[in-house]
């Protein structure tokens, strides 16, 4: 079927016509593709934590701005990591090289993780509404193997839309995303009404 023919509900000629993974209607972050990494932008890395039942989320990312995408690749969702098994699954991934902006809660796995990786804490300006607002403009492609993040996407939804509160739930590589990505845009966010 050529694109310009596509169905009126799209989202049900996925599932049933083509067998693929649905979203929930309202997703959060609706504009997203499968697609190639970009090999010319600078990455770094993302990283939520986690224990149990929240996974440990860690995401390669790059951002480019100029056209307003978001490249992400998903490298380990895991429940139940002690601080070294953590520390040997980032190091899977990542070198001293590499940056990371984690998850800030948890000074105490940062400075484990500082001996031996270029990690900072996210600065947490604005609020997750605002940020989330921001990462909208921009269309994330989904690289490699990432069944996690492409799950996430598919299921992550407002909970109050108009308080612009998310429900606290498929979003750990998303939030992953969202403190690489706040690390890159520095600036407060502007909030917008919808």
């Amino acid at each position: 079927m050529a694109k310009k023919d596509k169905p009126q509900f799209e989202n049900w000629w996925r599932v049933y016509a083509l067998g693929e993974m649905g979203k929930f209607e309202g997703t959060i972050f609706p504009n997203w593709d499968n697609g190639e990494w970009n090999d010319t932008l600078p990455y770094g890395f993302g990283l939520d934590f986690g224990f149990h039942p929240a996974p440990d989320s860690f995401v390669k990312v790059a951002v480019d701005k100029k056209h307003k995408l978001i490249y992400a690749q998903e490298c380990f969702y895991l429940t139940g990591l002690l601080p070294h098994e953590l520390e040997d699954n980032v190091n899977e991934f990542a070198t001293r090289n590499n940056h990371i902006i984690a998850d800030s809660a948890d000074n105490r796995m940062i400075a484990n993780l500082e001996r031996k990786f270029n990690i900072q804490g996210v600065s947490k300006t604005g609020t997750v509404a605002e940020w989330i607002r921001l990462m909208q403009d921009y269309k994330i492609i989904v690289c490699g193997e990432s069944y996690n993040l492409e799950k996430e996407l598919n299921n992550y939804v407002w909970n109050d839309r108009k308080a612009g509160i998310p429900v606290d739930a498929f979003n750990h590589l998303i939030d992953a995303i969202r403190y690489y990505f706040m690390n890159m845009n520095q600036l407060r966010p502007v909030t917008r009404a919808y």
